[in-house]
Parts: structure tokens; sequence; C-alpha cells
């Protein structure tokens, strides 16, 4: 669809990406620019695939082109460089359930376009039509009829000799403009792939139709069932109660660590799925804020849009405009009044609100699909995983143990013998769990442990003191999920993705005590040195950099002279000060 600025039609675009709920959505002429955000620019159930965003860099507002690609959530698609010297189009390629490849072009040709910029169309045209392929967006050539095949000027004689030369089907019938012109194409060199194309009513006040292209593509899409617990729901005192009535000093007493952990996390998820609801994650992308009277007179519009197109009555044209300035109030009404709701909720760290925010300011990009080393295409995601496993493993780096310095022991100072918890020290830590943060292995989150934290607490001080005794950790504490995150790039390649490892929580929160009892030995003895300031509790980067500065500028208040100098990290981008 061409949109003519999306920013200000973006909340219309959700409503009817709810009612149609397309594979992928093509924008045309989103008129945007450095200034706008891909978070703001998200769309529920679909993600914003960044490598195919291209704003129009010759204005300082974006304004006269731009695309934007949106795909559905279990959708695969593979994003392609630009190879051409065309200046606004961007392409994908979809992989059916045969393995075989579709590439999707999109395009926007501004009605200036220069003879280059035409010529360049035209190779592209000549390029990809050696594979399955189809062009789709905005070309502007009003002057082609494409019943009868004539052009009634040069430029659009040679771009329709260059379809005919490379065997394309032009296959829109209608008109794609309110001025009855066909400026919006769907070009293939396999009609079989076009299924059907027709309208569907206007986006705001674009003067373009929205068109709904069918395509003959079958893929296998991720339709698994998605769970989620109802905290909300749970019966928190019986959970605690059937903790309690657990002797853990004599049923852990003589147990192994491995043993005593294994024990108490089988009761815990026991708890956890007996006390907590499960329920099945809402499916679609229907807007939080869309109610059923912003969906009736989206759908009013549209069929004055459509009856106007019929009649070409001034009446029915005034009508459709009256209605198109009520939708839009109406839309931002039913939004602004979900956020004031949301607003005046006492608890601001309660899911709904802490998600909203977070879809507004965070874009995320699924995994996928990748590349092999052969350039097949790998949509199933156990291949993923062992693809990008392999990568990981190849590039993972073992530390050379062998030229370990050894540190001067100072004198008079204990040594940090042994390493107790209490019961305390476990809830305090406990208590500063986040909700929301992700399980490990072990699937003990920190919302259940915040919960049982009064119950939980000594079995937790049994099971660490063992492990301190024995000098050994249960096997599930050294295990780690790893998700893959993109960094940037292409994605199908698995060297621009990174690692990062989801270990057990209850493991996390005895490597935190262990910590705080060596700083505190540490900092009891004096064996920390007051320049020292990485990695230091009250202390960092900007306190050395102060303390530096303050040195400096005394000693020159004073008239001393100072040597001064730096280590500049390219890599960390950080400056460490040294005075002399």
């Amino acid at each position: 669809m061409n949109a003519q600025s999306i920013v200000g039609k973006i909340n219309e675009l959700e409503c009817v990406a709810n009612e149609f709920s397309p594979s992928i959505i093509i924008i045309t002429e989103s008129w945007c620019n450095d200034n706008i955000s891909n978070a703001l620019l998200k769309l529920p159930g679909y993600y914003l695939v960044p490598e195919l965003r291209l704003d129009r860099c010759d204005n300082h507002r974006g304004i006269g082109g731009g695309l934007l690609v949106y795909v559905k959530d279990n959708l695969h698609i593979l994003a392609n460089d630009n190879k051409s010297d065309f200046n606004q189009y961007c392409n994908l390629t979809v992989v059916n359930n045969l393995n075989q490849k579709v590439t999707i072009y999109v395009i926007y040709r501004s009605p200036n376009s220069t003879n280059i910029n035409n010529d360049s169309l035209c190779e592209l045209l000549s390029e990809a039509s050696n594979n399955k392929c189809v062009f789709i967006g905005d070309f502007n050539h009003p002057k082609i009829n494409w019943e009868t095949g004539t052009c009634d000027n040069k430029k659009c004689s040679e771009f329709y000799n260059c379809l005919t030369t490379n065997n394309y089907s032009q296959v829109v019938d209608f008109p794609t403009q309110i001025r009855g012109n066909i400026l919006d194409l769907v070009i293939t060199n396999d009609p079989d792939l076009i299924l059907y194309t027709k309208p569907v009513g206007r986006l705001g006040k674009s003067d373009h139709e929205i068109i709904e292209i069918g395509l003959n593509i079958d893929q296998n899409k991720d339709d698994t069932e998605r769970f989620f617990y109802d905290w909300k729901n749970a019966d928190v005192a019986e959970m605690n109660k059937y903790i309690q009535r657990q002797d853990w000093e004599n049923n852990l007493f003589h147990l192994s660590t491995e043993e005593a952990w294994l024990k108490l996390k089988s009761e815990l998820l026991e708890t956890f799925h007996s006390f907590v609801p499960r329920k099945k994650s809402k499916k679609g992308n229907r807007p939080d804020w869309m109610d059923t009277n912003t969906m009736r007179m989206i759908r009013k519009k549209r069929r004055l849009w459509s009856r106007y197109k019929t009649t070409r009555s001034p009446e029915d044209l005034a009508e459709y405009n009256e209605m198109e300035k009520l939708t839009k109030k109406i839309i931002r009404k039913a939004k602004r009044r979900y956020e004031v709701k949301l607003s005046k909720k006492t608890d601001f760290r309660n899911a709904q609100f802490r998600n909203y925010i977070k879809g507004k300011t965070v874009a995320t990009n699924p995994i996928g699909p990748l590349l092999d080393t052969s350039g097949k295409v790998i949509t199933d995601n156990k291949e993923m995983a062992d693809q990008l496993n392999t990568y990981f493993s190849s590039v993972f780096t073992r530390e050379d143990e062998s030229n370990v310095p050894v540190l001067q022991a100072k004198v008079n100072v204990p040594d940090l013998d042994d390493v107790m918890f209490s019961v305390t020290d476990i809830e305090d830590n406990i208590s500063g769990l986040k909700d929301n943060s992700a399980t490990g292995p072990d699937q003990i989150s920190g919302k259940l442990l915040k919960s049982l934290k009064t119950t939980v607490s000594k079995p937790l001080q049994i099971i660490f003191n063992k492990s301190i005794s024995e000098k050994k950790a249960p096997r599930e504490w050294k295990d780690a999920i790893v998700i893959p995150i993109f960094k940037k790039g292409t994605k199908g390649s698995p060297s621009n993705y990174r690692p990062v490892s989801l270990t057990s929580i209850v493991c996390k929160i005895m490597e935190k005590l262990i910590k705080e009892k060596i700083v505190e030995h540490l900092s009891t003895n004096n064996l920390i040195n007051p320049s020292q300031h990485g990695f230091t509790k009250h202390k960092s980067c900007s306190t050395n950099l102060l303390e530096f500065f303050e040195f400096v500028t005394y000693q020159v208040d004073r008239g001393n002279p100072v040597d001064a100098s730096g280590v500049w990290s390219p890599t960390r981008q950080r400056f460490w000060p040294r005075s002399f």
C-alpha cells in the first residue's frame, strides 16, 4: 500500500492488519527518517524487517519515498542485499515447503525519476527474470493502458517493452489511485504465483488503494500453541503451606548436594504447577486499545469508499470524507482512553503496563532463517539451533591457565577459609529478584522464589552450605539455555548473532552471596587499593575521572607541574587517565 506518511496512520494500520491478517505488509511512501524508530512503527503480531526499511535520504524528512516491510511473527523470510543502482527498492526471499525460492521485490519509482534511474529499474527487472519473482509497488506509470498495451510517452514505452521482453505479466486490472490511474502494480514472471489481487479501501487520507494480493506460496508456519502462567489467580498461601509442611532439616540431611537440589526442585515445580493456573496465550494481532466500535467505523468507512467508486457521486465522496475524519478521531480517542487507563494503575510494575511501554520503545526481530555453507535456506527451528551451536562452538575461546600470575600474600591477613550462608541473607537476595527474570534450565523463576521466599530460604540455605562443604555444585547449575541475539548485518549469517546464556537463578543467588562474602573480606582487611574504581561498589569510571580531575586542578591551582597521560581503548570507547 502507498501510505503517504505512515506515522500518522499507524493506528489505523493496526486495525487493518487485525482485520485482514496478511502474512506480509508492504508499505511504499512511508515518509520515514532517522528520527522515527522501528519501535514506533511496530504492529502487534508482526515484526518490521530492519534490513528492508529504506528511508528517502535526499531530504531531511524522508517525504516522497521510503519502504517498509512487515512480516508475521510465524513466517520465515530472508532479507537480501540490494545490488542494483535503482534508488528505492528492497527484496526478500520466501522459501516454500519444497525449498523452492520466490523473490519479492518492493519498488517505489518517483514520478520525477531520472532516465538513469529508469534504466537501472529495467536492468533490475532483466536480471531478476532468471528466477521466480514478484515485483510489487508504486511504479508511477499512469500513461500505460494495461488492457491494450499502449503507451503515451517514451518512458512508459521503455518500461513496458522491458516487461514484455523479459516475459513479465502485470496482473492489477483496477484503478489504484483516486484519479483512476493504475500506479500500484504487481508484476511477475510466473502468473501461477498470483492467486488474486483486489482493492480493500484506503489508509487514512492516502490517495492510493490498499491492494490485497494472494500469493501461491505454501510454507510451514510455526503454529505452536503458547501458554502463560496466570500469577494473578495463583494461590500463594497454599503454595507456602505446601513447601512449609516439609521437614527440610531431616529430608536433606543425608543427601548429597545434587540429590538435595533435585528434591527441592521437584517440590518447587510440583507446587508451581498445582497452584498457578496455566492459560493459552492470546493469538492474533488485535491491538489492545482497539474496541468493537472502532472496528465497526473502519469497516463502514471502507463500505462508503466502495460505494463512491461505483457511483462517483459528489455526495457519496463528501460522506466518505466525513467518515474518514470521524474514524481518525475515534481511533485517536480509543487509544488515548486505553493509555489513560494504564496510567491510572497504581502498580506501574504490572506486566500490562511494562509490555505496552516496551512495545513502544524496543523493536525485536525473530531468529533466522539462516543460510548454511552451501547457501541452502534453513527455516526449521532445530536445524537453525544446530547451525548456531556449531558457529558459537567454533569461536569459543579457552583461556590459557598455564600463565596465571601468582598474587603475593600480605602478612597478618586472615584467610577466608569458609563461607556460610544465613536464611536472612538468602531472603534479602530473593527479595531483590525481578519478577520477569528469564529462567534457566531448571525452570525455577524469580517470581516463584519471591512468592515462597520465607519458606524456601531454609532448604536453600542447607543446599548452599552443602555445596560449599562438598566443594560441588549441582550438574544443572552448570548448564545454560543459549539465546542468540541478532546484532546487525545479514540475518542469514550465524556470525551476526551473539549468544546470551540463561543460567539457574538459584545458582546466581549463591554466586552473589559468595561475591558479597569475598568483597566483605577484602574490604575489612584493606586488600582493595583505594585507587581501584572498576567493579567496586559505589565507584565507577566516572568517579575515577572525578578524582583525577580533582588532583590535576588542585595541583594546577597551586602552580605545581603535572604530567598526565591516558589509555584509550578503541574497543570499549573509554579513556583511563593516569598521572605521574
